[in-house]
């Protein structure tokens, strides 16, 4: 939830500053950190569990930037098809 709506934020007031890579690459990292302080926060208790936040950053920016790219050649195809309209 909280990476959704950072990035409903995000594509609303600064939609010129932010592609859909950027987008998802922004909500995945987002997510990550999210999950890691819940989970060492409210579930297990143990800050220790941040010691991983470097490979949660890393998978969030890699899937982030997979998932952003594959949105980013979808919407190029639907244009070229003419099955979206170009924003602007």
């Amino acid at each position: 939830l909280a990476s959704l709506l950072l990035m409903a934020a995000v594509h609303c007031s600064l939609t010129r500053l932010f592609s859909p890579v950027g987008l998802s690459i922004l909500g995945a990292l987002t997510h990550q950190v999210v999950q890691l302080v819940l989970a060492t926060y409210l579930y297990i208790g143990q800050t220790a569990l941040l010691s991983f936040l470097h490979l949660f950053l890393i998978w969030g920016l890699l899937s982030g930037m997979l998932i952003g790219l594959l949105v980013h050649w979808t919407l190029e195809k639907f244009r070229a098809n003419g099955w979206l309209k170009m924003q602007g």
